[in-house]
């Protein structure tokens, strides 16, 4: 398989949901969709509840299905500050790679001369949307985190209060957080 070409590259600047600037261009989908997204989204899953969702289906014996691991040298040449960050964004990339393995079943299901019934593309389909949410749900957290660290520490108790994380999109800690922030800001130079 040939590589892309730079200007096919995905990971050039291709327009992503953050360039939508009109709500013409989302798609409504069912109230039990949307809920589903909402929770698995924002709240993710429970350890239990993703290796159940990954359990499911057995893992491809496709190298390139699995994350990259830093190896011994680079560990001993980058600080530990590297290495951390490093194994967080592995994790994440992990969460991601498992979403693949329910597409996979689905895609072997065809190989195999068959095609899948509707319940087991259903089933399919709902666990990779919760994996592929949970990987999204951990990421929102980790970067909560670590916009947390650098924020004003006047402005920490107003980021712990945003833990409604339901209700925080379309900002990271929600639309209100901007107001009380300016207002807590305000109050604590009096």
């Amino acid at each position: 398989m040939e590589r892309p070409s730079e200007e096919e590259d995905c990971l050039g600047p291709i327009p992503t949901f953050l360039d939508l600037d009109e709500e013409s261009d989302l798609v409504e989908v069912s109230e039990a969709t949307t809920e589903l997204l909402t929770e698995r989204c924002t709240l993710g899953l429970r350890n239990d509840a993703c290796l159940k969702a990954r359990r499911r289906y057995p893992l491809p014996k496709v190298p390139a299905t699995r994350t990259p691991q830093l190896d011994g040298f680079l560990k001993s040449e980058v600080s530990m500050a590297t290495r951390n960050a490093d194994k967080e964004l592995a994790r994440l990339q992990s969460l991601v790679l498992d979403s693949l393995v329910t597409i996979t079943h689905l895609l072997e299901a065809e190989q195999r001369g068959g095609s899948p019934t509707w319940e087991e593309a259903k089933k399919a389909v709902v666990a990779a949307t919760e994996l592929v949410s949970n990987a999204s749900a951990k990421m929102t957290h980790l970067r909560r985190e670590k916009v947390t660290t650098d924020l004003n520490k006047a402005l920490l108790p107003v980021a712990k209060e945003a833990t409604n994380f339901q209700s925080a999109p379309p900002s990271l800690f929600g639309t209100k957080f901007a107001k009380k922030a300016k207002n807590h800001s305000t109050r604590s130079r009096q």
